[in-house]
């Protein structure tokens, strides 16, 4: 076992302002060489079986894309699909009929609303499951703009139904259309 001396601080010479130099212990070499260090080299990728990156053997292979579990598109796809079909039940219906009305109000936001929480919780459960998972923010952006969006086409929906539950407590009520 060896013992580490320090020498003290030799003071400086002609500037007092300067603080003292101390002289670098014997025996400490850098940490970038990794040399008479108690701690091994990090590996570059992990030698765990069933992982990515891990071959029979313990030997390492590179990373691909293809080795990641990427974000389901799945929700952009139902939250996309809801908007085109309220916007064309909304053309096609002109408030005709309650049951359309009543479709296009609940896949406007409501559908939309559901595939952005979908999205949150598939990307929150798998990101906490494992480190092999790329989340993709973008498509919780996507789904919000397109919840705003929903909102907006959902008042023609709204309106329909209005129209449709007024006429109808017209008929059932006839002393409140007076």
């Amino acid at each position: 076992m060896s013992t580490v001396t320090t020498l003290p601080p030799t003071p400086p010479s002609g500037n007092s302002n300067l603080p003292p130099v101390v002289p670098k212990p014997q025996g400490v070499t850098p940490l970038s060489n990794n040399a008479g260090s108690q701690f091994p080299k990090f590996p570059s990728a992990p030698t765990r079986p069933g992982v990515p990156g891990s071959l029979p053997g313990g030997q390492v292979k590179k990373f691909n894309e293809d080795d990641f579990e990427k974000a389901s598109w799945f929700p952009l796809l139902i939250g996309v699909l809801a908007l085109i079909a309220a916007v064309i039940i909304w053309i096609v219906n002109r408030h005709s009929s309650v049951a359309l009305s009543l479709a296009g109000y609940i896949l406007c936001p409501l559908v939309i609303i559901f595939s952005l929480g979908l999205d949150s919780y598939l990307q929150r459960r798998k990101t906490s499951q494992g480190q092999w998972f790329i989340p993709n923010q973008n498509y919780g952006q996507i789904l919000r703009v397109l919840s705003g969006v929903g909102i907006i086409f959902a008042y023609p929906h709204i309106s329909g139904l209005a129209d449709h539950i007024s006429a109808w407590l017209a008929q059932v009520f006839p002393w409140m259309a007076s």
